[in-house]
């Protein structure tokens, strides 16, 4: 903040003066989105946006973990921004879990199955 009122969003002449957002959503699972942070830039278009995927950028230990850092001409983004957030983001992410979850939950079913039925098979001999 400068004068505690406006926050820091674009280069100043005499300092270097920048915000980041830090776009961030998680599971109940426990898992998360990559790092992804947005930084203003002046010299971009309303609707334009540049990301950059850097590997071992992140918020994760996991060897090949990776981020992204994102130019927007604010750090709000526009309407291209939200669009590549949710197509290459948001919507592999949730499908990745529920792929991985539901086989853990498919396991679990067949597990109780079987244990089940051998259980139920040996009283009733």
């Amino acid at each position: 903040m400068r004068d505690d009122k406006t926050p820091v969003i674009s280069a100043g002449e005499e300092t270097l003066e920048f915000g980041i957002k830090w776009m961030h959503m998680g599971s109940a699972y426990g898992e998360a989105i990559p790092l992804i942070l947005v930084v203003a830039c002046d010299e971009l278009k309303e609707d334009e946006y540049e990301a950059y995927q850097i590997p071992r950028m992140s918020h994760s230990c996991v060897p090949g973990a990776f981020g992204y850092l994102v130019f927007c001409k604010t750090r709000v983004g526009g309407p291209s921004f939200f669009r590549w957030f949710l197509t290459e983001i948001v919507v592999p992410t949730v499908s990745d879990s529920r792929k991985q979850h539901l086989t853990v939950v498919c396991i679990f079913i067949y597990l109780f199955i079987v244990i089940y039925f051998n259980i139920y098979m040996f009283y009733n001999i």
